[in-house]
C-alpha cells in the first residue's frame, strides 16, 4: 500500500498562534488559566491543555481570578465585557482572519449596513462574528437561504473563515443577482481554500481518502465532504484506533489529510497504522514484533543516546590524548556517562509524561507506559555513574552532581512550574527567560560528564587549550542534537516555548543556524588539530560535522518527520566519533 500524506495536513497559522499563546500563558503567569470553551475543536488538544493546567469552560460566575483566553473562533464583545467585569485578565486567541470579519462587520454596521454572514449558524465562529453586529444581521448556509434572507438598502456579505469556497461563491452570485451593490469581505482563509483544493486533488488519485481531525471541527468535516465528493471512499476518524483496516487493506494508494485543528502527532499514529498493513502477511509475525519491540526499548528507552554518551566520551580521552592507566579506568568513565545520560533523559521523560498529555513525544510515552521498570532503571544506573567516577575522587563525583543539577532543571522546563510546587518567582520562569535555556542547559549537561569529567579523572587543568576546545566541540554537537530533537516536536505539533531555539527564533533560521554551528564547529577542531590541540584520531574527527552537515541537507520531513528516524540519525553522531576514535587506535 502506498501512503500519501497532504502538505496541508495539520496546525493552520491560527491555531500555531493560539497554542503558542496559551502555552506561554500558562508557563509563566500565577493563578488559574482558562480557555473560553475549547480553544479549537479538538478533543485531544483541550485534554491536553487540561494537563498543563488549563481549563475550557464558558461559565465564570464562580470564578473571582484567572486568566481567560479567547479561543480561535472569538467571542461576542459582551462576553469579553463581562469578563472584565468580573475581574479575570483577558488574552485573545482569536484567529487574525476571524478578527478581519468582525472588525469589517462591527465598522460597517455602525454606518447602517445590514449583515449577511455566509456559514454555519451553530458555529462558534459564526456567534462570535454576529455578536460584532449593532444592526440586522442574518446567517445564509445554502443557496436556498441566500434567495429568501431579506436584503435591506446597504448589505455586508462576510463569510466564515472555514467555509466551502465554491459554495460561498455561489451564494455570492445569489446574492449579487438580488442586489448587485452588496459588500463582500472574502474572509475564508486561504489555509483551507488550499487544504480543500488538496483533499479533492489528492482523492481523485487515490484509491480511498482518510481525513483526520475532530468530529466537531467544521474545516475537517467539510475536507471529508470535498473528498466524498469525488466518489473515492473517505473516512473521517479522531484517533488512529477508529480506523478501519479491513476497510482499506486492499487499497493500492491511501491519501491521508488533516484539519486545521488536528495535531500531526494525531496523523503521524494514523499514518503508522496504515502503514502496517503494507505487508498483510507479515503482520503481527514473531520477528516483526521483536524487531519493534527492541526498537522501541533501545531508541524510546533512553539505551541509545546513553550508549552515544559513552562512546562520545571515549572519543574525547582519544582526542585529548588523556593518560588513564588500565582500560577499566576507561570503562568506569564510560559507564559513569552511559548512567547518567540515561537516567537525566529518564527524569525528562517523566517530567515529559505528567506535563504533555496526549502531546508526549514516544519517548514520554514509553515512559508513560513503563514507569517503574524505567524510574527503577533510572535510579540503578545513577547509582552506577556515581559509583564509577568514586575512585577519581570527589572533583569528578562533584562534576557529575553540576551534570545531574542540570538535568533536574532541564525536567524542570519541561513540565508545568505548578507540577513542581515553584512559585512565578522561582528558578523555572528564570530560566525561561534565558534564549534556548532547554538545549544550553541540555548540551551543558553532556560536556561536562562526557569531557569534563574525563579530564578531571586523568588528573588534567580545566583550563588548558586542548580541553576548552575539545569541550567546546562536544557543546556544539549536544547543542545540535538536542536542537533537531525539539525540530522533530515542532514536526509533531508538540507544545515548545521560547527556551527552545526553533520556538525562540523560528524554524528556518535555527536550522540556518545549526549549519553555521556545525561549520564551526569544523573549523575549531581543524586549527586545532594543526596547532595539536587535538591528538588520537586528528583530522578524522573532522567526519563528525561533516555527518551533522550531511542530514541538515536533508533535514525537511525526511528526518525529522519521523520522531525515532530523527532520533536515529542525530544520535548516531555521538556513537560516530566513538567509532571514529575506536578504529583510529586499533588501524593506527
Amino acid at each position: 500500500m502506498r501512503v500519501i500524506l497532504a502538505n496541508t495536513a495539520g496546525f493552520c497559522m491560527g491555531v500555531k498562534r493560539a497554542m503558542e499563546k496559551v502555552l506561554a500563558i500558562a508557563r509563566d503567569r500565577a493563578g488559574p488559566i482558562f480557555t473560553y470553551g475549547p480553544l479549537i475543536h479538538n478533543r485531544q488538544v483541550v485534554e491536553m491543555l487540561e494537563a498543563r493546567g488549563v481549563c475550557a469552560r464558558t461559565d465564570f460566575d464562580d470564578v473571582e481570578t484567572g486568566t481567560v483566553l479567547l479561543r480561535t473562533h472569538g467571542v461576542p464583545p459582551e462576553v469579553v465585557s463581562k469578563l472584565r467585569a468580573g475581574g479575570l485578565r483577558v488574552e485573545d486567541g482569536t484567529c487574525p482572519r476571524v478578527l478581519t470579519g468582525q472588525r469589517s462587520i462591527a465598522k460597517h454596521s455602525a454606518e447602517g449596513y445590514s449583515v449577511v454572514i455566509v456559514g454555519d449558524r451553530e458555529h462558534d465562529e459564526v456567534a462570535g462574528l454576529a455578536g460584532h453586529a449593532a444592526g440586522p444581521c442574518h446567517v445564509v448556509g445554502s443557496v436556498q437561504e441566500a434567495r429568501d434572507v431579506p436584503l435591506d438598502d446597504r448589505i455586508l456579505v462576510v463569510a466564515q473563515t472555514t467555509f466551502g469556497r465554491s459554495l460561498f461563491d455561489e451564494i455570492v452570485g445569489v446574492l449579487r443577482a438580488r442586489k448587485p451593490d452588496v459588500e463582500v469581505v472574502n474572509s475564508i482563509c486561504m489555509a483551507t481554500t488550499e487544504r480543500q483544493g488538496e483533499a479533492r486533488e489528492l482523492a481523485q488519485r487515490a484509491d480511498a481518502v482518510v481525513v483526520v481531525g475532530g468530529f466537531h471541527s467544521a474545516n475537517t468535516r467539510r475536507l471529508a465532504e470535498v473528498a466524498r465528493s469525488t466518489g473515492t471512499p473517505t473516512y473521517h476518524v479522531e484517533i488512529p484506533e477508529q480506523l478501519d483496516l479491513d476497510a482499506v487493506t486492499e487499497c493500492g494508494t491511501v491519501a491521508v489529510t488533516a484539519g486545521a485543528s488536528t495535531p500531526s502527532w494525531i496523523t503521524s499514529a494514523v499514518l503508522e497504522r496504515l502503514r502496517s498493513v503494507r505487508q498483510p502477511a507479515s503482520r503481527g509475525s514473531l520477528p516483526v514484533r521483536l524487531s519493534g519491540g527492541l526498537a522501541r526499548l533501545v531508541i524510546d528507552g533512553n539505551l541509545y543516546v546513553a550508549a552515544g554518551a559513552a562512546a562520545l566520551t571515549y572519543a574525547v580521552t582519544k582526542l585529548l590524548g588523556l593518560e588513564l592507566p588500565g582500560f577499566w579506568r576507561h570503562w568506569c568513565l564510560m559507564a559513569a556517562a552511559f548512567g547518567y545520560i540515561f537516567s537525566a533523559y529518564s527524569l525528562g521523560r517523566r517530567a515529559e509524561s505528567k506535563a504533555g498529555g496526549s502531546g508526549v513525544s514516544r519517548r514520554g510515552a514509553f515512559f508513560q507506559a513503563h514507569p517503574r521498570w524505567m524510574s527503577a532503571a533510572a535510579m540503578l544506573f545513577s547509582a552506577v555513574s556515581i559509583a564509577a567516577l568514586v575512585p577519581f575522587g570527589w572533583v569528578a563525583v562533584a562534576l557529575l552532581a553540576v551534570s545531574y543539577a542540570m538535568a533536574l532543571a532541564y525536567a524542570a522546563l519541561i513540565t508545568s512550574r505548578k507540577r513542581w510546587g515553584l512559585s512565578a518567582t522561582g528558578l523555572v520562569p528564570f530560566l525561561r527567560n534565558i534564549p534556548a535555556s532547554k538545549d544550553i542547559l541540555a548540551a551543558g549537561g553532556w560536556m561536562a560528564v562526557t569531557a569534563l569529567v574525563p579530564v578531571v579523572a586523568a588528573h588534567g587543568t580545566l583550563t588548558s587549550y586542548p580541553v576548552a576546545l575539545v569541550a567546546g566541540f562536544v557543546f556544539g554537537l549536544a547543542f545540535i542534537r538536542s536542537v533537531m530533537l525539539d525540530f522533530s516536536d515542532v514536526m509533531a505539533d508538540r507544545l515548545l516555548g521560547r527556551d527552545t531555539l526553533p520556538a525562540l527564533i523560528g524554524p528556518r533560521p535555527a536550522r540556518a543556524l545549526l549549519a553555521v554551528v556545525a561549520c564551526a564547529l569544523a573549523a575549531m577542531l581543524a586549527v586545532g588539530t594543526a596547532f595539536g590541540g587535538v591528538v588520537g584520531p586528528r583530522y578524522w574527527i573532522l567526519l563528525c560535522p561533516a555527518y551533522i552537515l550531511c542530514y541538515l541537507l536533508v533535514f525537511d520531513r525526511l528526518i525529522t518527520v519521523s520522531e525515532r528516524r530523527c532520533a536515529v540519525v542525530v544520535d548516531g553522531g555521538t556513537l560516530f566519533a566513538g567509532l571514529i576514535a575506536l578504529l583510529h587506535s586499533v588501524l593506527w
